[in-house]
């Protein structure tokens, strides 16, 4: 049961609106009257999360002069610095870091600033974020679990291969898919998975919704993952994970061909044991 202190929380104020809004004069005007620049409210949390997720330069200096608080968590993205690279405003998250913003807080759907730009694959703000001391690998935080995660799951090449330079471990695990791998394979992108696969990711590594890699890509019948993932060694009837198999995922999503793949990898002994 949500709390009367919940419900106001959850709704939008008039700061926030007229911040998201972009209407610096009503925002001028509510913060004459009293306003509490900091107050948290409604999805974005605060005037100045507000101003930033809506690149609305002009209202962010003006708020940040008037005493907001450019570090404070609240909100579904955490902080103004997270809004700002979920939402892909490069001005706003530029000011913010010159205006002295943390770039490693974390809170939030996604953990930190870093992984909500890989999230979209906003490949300037990753940059940006990473020039100015971005943890590539800070500890499992956010949905994802971690920026190489995120952008792998959303098929975001160019950030992957950004991260990796700057030494992202691709055996990093936490998050919904577990691992970088996990999320790619699921996701149905080979070229990500061959990488990853190349730089000596484990195929058979356990976590995440869906248990291992070779479990997501059958989810999601993508068979040429499915037949890379097999020609690196993963194993055909590894448990856990939702559907407790690899072919019970593809059984239950009504993937056929790779049903047929599976019996074709597998031994004898396997395909007693899965039936």
């Amino acid at each position: 049961m949500v709390n009367d202190t919940d419900s106001q929380q959850q709704e939008e104020g008039p700061l926030q609106k007229a911040a998201s809004d972009g209407m610096k004069e009503e925002v001028q005007g509510l913060l004459e009257k009293g306003a509490d620049i900091n107050s948290i409210n409604g999805h974005f949390g605060t005037a100045l999360n507000n101003a930033a997720g809506g690149g609305h330069l002009a209202l962010v200096r003006l708020l940040l002069a008037n005493g907001a608080d450019i570090n404070l968590i609240g909100g579904s993205y955490c902080n103004a610095l997270q809004t700002a690279a979920v939402c892909n405003k490069a001005s706003a998250v530029r000011y913010l870091i010159a205006a002295g913003a943390d770039v490693n807080i974390q809170g939030g759907g996604f953990g930190t600033a870093l992984q909500g730009a890989c999230v979209g694959g906003h490949i300037d703000i990753v940059h940006m974020l990473l020039d100015h001391g971005a943890d590539v690998n800070t500890s499992p935080v956010g949905y994802f679990g971690s920026a190489l995660q995120a952008a792998a799951d959303g098929g975001h090449q160019s950030t992957v291969n950004l991260l990796l330079k700057h030494g992202a471990d691709i055996h990093a695990q936490g998050g919904i898919y577990g691992t970088a791998l996990s999320a790619a394979a699921d996701a149905g992108e080979e070229e990500i998975v061959t990488m990853l696969l190349d730089m000596g990711a484990d195929p058979n590594v356990v976590g995440g919704f869906y248990g291992t890699a070779l479990q997501g890509a059958c989810r999601g019948g993508h068979l040429a993952v499915v037949r890379r993932l097999l020609d690196s060694c993963a194993t055909v009837n590894s448990g856990g994970g939702k559907f407790g198999s690899p072919m019970e995922a593809a059984v239950q999503e009504g993937h056929q061909e790779v049903q047929a793949l599976l019996r074709a990898r597998s031994t004898p002994a396997e395909r007693t044991s899965a039936e």
